[in-house]
């Protein structure tokens, strides 16, 4: 689990963007 809201809603962020890439 994260530390705090905002270092998961990053990692999430990070997350989607190397998926989104993937798919493209």
């Amino acid at each position: 689990m994260y530390a705090n809201e905002t270092t998961a809603a990053s990692s999430d962020e990070v997350h989607t963007g190397e998926a989104n890439e993937k798919l493209e």
